[in-house]
């Protein structure tokens, strides 16, 4: 066996692991503290790429969701003022019928005219004051929804709902049932008050198919995030049994190379012996 003092090789080989070791513990412990496997981009090139765009993608279809769910409290907003102008409506119709029975008096048929011209401006008020985010629902504007990762994808437009009076043909100069309203235009009054009624049915039936389809548009949003989401953990979230193995086997390695490391540099001082034997 040699012995050399100005080149310890064991030790340098040794130190060589220690630091190897050393990094690719603090590496561990990087992953292991922020639950990330992929952190920086050396780490995986490919897959910070791609885990950027799924970021990209999750973020803009839960954008998508949201615009979903302001859609369909939109549209059960305005379905729900279309509701109550349809029940008007309905009393509007009773109270023409009702004025056409041949015991009320002009002065009955003058109350009932009363409160007809009443129902008008009730209808009116529902339809200038029912709001949304400050925006009229019912004065004939259409609203539109893009459900999509992007603005570029699918977009829902729901229909026109004007329900002002005139739109639905119903004035007060129209539905009059006052005393001095002849028997004869009855029939036309009430004509007129069906076709408004079919019309808030028609746009109710609408908002209602709307409302469904944005109940379908989230749960198939929620599901296309969800799957995302877990692809993108595959690429970039820590799986903590593999790192706490690596780390429980970088501490051993590293424990065993600072101790391999001292044993190297104790070495040569079995050199001093050699000057330390007797002559005999």
């Amino acid at each position: 066996m040699s012995f050399v003092i100005n080149t310890n090789v064991g030790a340098v080989v040794t130190s060589k692991n220690l630091v190897s070791n050393q990094r690719e513990m603090d590496r561990v412990a990087e992953r292991l503290s922020s639950g990330k496997k992929t952190i920086y981009a050396s780490d995986d090139a490919a897959g910070v790429a791609i885990a950027g765009k799924m970021e990209a993608q999750i973020r803009g279809l839960s954008a998508g969701t949201k615009h979903a769910k302001d859609g369909k409290s939109l549209a059960a907003s305005a379905e729900a003022s279309m509701q109550v102008i349809s029940k008007v409506l309905q009393r509007m119709r009773e109270l023409a019928i009702q004025s056409g029975s041949g015991t009320a008096s002009n002065s009955d048929k003058d109350y009932m005219n009363l409160e007809m011209s009443n129902l008008v401006a009730q209808v009116e008020g529902i339809s200038e004051n029912s709001k949304f985010n400050g925006r009229q629902l019912l004065r004939g504007e259409q609203f539109s929804f893009y459900t999509d990762h992007d603005i570029g994808g699918m977009k829902i437009t729901t229909a026109e709902a004007d329900m002002a009076v005139t739109s639905l043909g119903v004035p007060s100069t129209t539905v009059s049932i006052g005393g001095g309203v002849p028997q004869s235009n009855l029939s036309n009054i009430i004509q007129a008050i069906d076709t408004a009624l079919e019309t808030v049915s028609t746009k109710r039936a609408h908002l209602g198919a709307i409302s469904n389809r944005f109940d379908h548009i989230m749960n198939n949003l929620q599901s296309v995030i969800s799957n995302t989401e877990r692809s993108r953990s595959v690429m970039i979230d820590a799986d903590f049994s593999i790192e706490s193995t690596k780390f429980t086997r970088n501490t051993i390695l590293q424990q065993g190379s600072t101790s391999m490391l001292a044993q190297a540099n104790a070495k040569n001082s079995l050199v001093l012996a050699l000057f330390n034997q007797k002559t005999y």
